[in-house]
């Protein structure tokens, strides 16, 4: 379903997915936090659902950064468009960040060494703090 651009790393541990529609203005900085996360073993699947803003499909049609995987399909839903990542991915475990969101450089590392430590975690979360034009935290 959809083309993609492939740019792979061997054996993840981490597949973080990210559907991004019409906000490439944002999808640098969001690599970018992956790429400088302290577990270096990850991939990075970027889905565009259809954007529809010039502006994006123009950035996705040359993003290139390492260990990185554009897929693009028609136009879907967010969460479809997060499933065709997963189905994508490789990792033992998955991410699933949003195009405007940003990980602190530890929050891969952190996680999954709490998943390692714990067989019965399916799943593990961590605090989350708004910044910009609104500013404000939720912690677990």
């Amino acid at each position: 379903m959809g083309a993609s651009m492939e740019s792979t790393c061997a054996a993840p541990i981490v597949s973080v997915v990210i559907p991004c529609f019409n906000l490439g203005k944002y999808l640098g900085e969001a690599v970018d936090s992956v790429l400088g996360q302290t577990l270096k073993e990850t991939e990075i699947i970027v889905v565009d659902p259809g954007s529809t803003e010039e502006a994006t499909r123009a950035i996705l049609a040359d993003f290139r950064r390492p260990r990185t995987t554009v897929v693009f399909s028609g136009r879907m839903r967010a969460g479809a468009a997060r499933n065709l990542g997963i189905s994508r991915a490789r990792g033992r475990y998955i991410c699933c960040l949003d195009a405007d969101d940003i990980l602190e450089p530890s929050c891969i590392e952190k996680c999954v060494a709490a998943l390692d430590a714990d067989p019965s975690l399916g799943f593990v979360s961590f605090r989350y703090r708004s910044f910009g034009a609104e500013e404000w935290e939720l912690g677990y």
